[in-house]
């Protein structure tokens, strides 16, 4: 089955390694030492990163992907890199701020995961128009019919081919 255009691992990259294993392991029922958490680099401390979830997204070839997103108003976060697996990937901020790591995914896949399957994902952008011109155009994502969710102004569902698997949500309107 292939992962084109969605989203296929996403990393905790955070402070305390071993705090946020021991809190996801309880929180979620799992083996704290499945989950693929790594300290946050320096570098993105420095520049004002706080810890995050770092969704990895199959585009298949990582570099005309990262300069045609470049071209839509993304920013290149650092190099492309390849992990000791064989993925590879390059991270960016789409014009919306959205943190992402365009990627490929390694030619084996890790036994056992994350040990977590994503169930939603929430797209946060201060402009849904571009956000749905950017992705659905990059990545072939669809995006459906605008919802009303008291307290928010926007939510729009996507996903990719017939399956809905996120939605987004503009900054301004977040809790």
């Amino acid at each position: 089955m292939t992962t084109r255009g969605r989203f296929f691992h996403v990393v905790l990259r955070t402070l305390d390694v071993a705090a946020a294993r021991e809190f996801y392991a309880a929180v979620l029922g799992v083996n704290g030492a499945g989950l693929d958490v790594v300290p946050l680099h320096e570098a993105a401390i420095a520049k004002g990163a706080r810890p995050h979830w770092l969704g990895f997204l199959d585009v298949g070839d990582v570099e005309p992907a990262v300069a045609a997103f470049a071209q839509r108003g993304a920013t290149t976060m650092g190099p492309k890199w390849v992990n000791l697996h064989g993925l590879e990937a390059a991270m960016m901020r789409d014009p919306g701020g959205a943190l992402l790591a365009l990627a490929k995914p390694p030619p084996v896949p890790r036994v056992g995961g994350s040990g977590v399957d994503v169930a939603w994902y929430v797209l946060n952008t201060p402009d849904v128009e571009t956000a749905k011109k950017n992705y659905a155009e990059s990545f072939g994502w669809f995006f459906a019919e605008p919802i009303v969710i008291a307290g928010f102004s926007l939510h729009q569902l996507i996903g990719t081919r017939a399956t809905c698997r996120g939605g987004t949500l503009r900054h301004h309107d977040a809790p």
